[in-house]
């Protein structure tokens, strides 16, 4: 089982950034993101509950988050997650890993492109199977995939 430990010494990053709610209760996310395009993590605890990616700045991508909690309609369940767990007073943590050129982030096997990115997102969201997560790597939902796997 791959632990946070491991999603660091892999070169995770924990972001000091805090969720938080203001008098009229508002979510906002305080603190510096980066400006990079890279693969990130919202954490509970030891638990990763969501992977995704952004091929542009990931302070873009929390802002959005941000916005998606703050809606009250067609929120995903990410969205739902998120707000769930700081209304409980828990804390949701961001792990990031940037890529900061594309000489970093695309290359080839045997002469086909690889986009080390997408590979990176998927493979963890199929290791990890985060709760927060609606499908896996292949795009099957994990509905289908617990029904094809329980009638083997």
């Amino acid at each position: 089982m791959m632990t946070i430990a491991d999603l660091v010494a892999a070169g995770f990053k924990k972001e000091p950034v805090t969720w938080s709610t203001d008098a009229a209760g508002k979510l906002h996310l305080i603190g510096e993101i980066p400006k990079a395009a890279g693969v990130y993590l919202f954490v509970v605890g030891v638990s990763v509950r969501y992977v995704g990616k952004t091929d542009s700045a990931l302070h873009s991508r929390m802002r959005s988050y941000v916005r998606g909690v703050q809606r009250s309609l067609r929120q995903r369940a990410v969205h739902k997650g998120i707000k769930a767990e700081i209304c409980k007073g828990e804390t949701v943590d961001l792990y990031t890993f940037t890529f900061t050129g594309a000489g970093q982030r695309f290359g080839n096997w045997n002469g086909l492109p690889i986009d080390r990115l997408v590979g990176l997102e998927s493979g963890l969201i199929e290791k990890l199977n985060p709760c927060w997560n609606p499908f896996n790597a292949a795009g099957r939902s994990k509905r289908t995939r617990a029904q094809s796997n329980s009638s083997h």
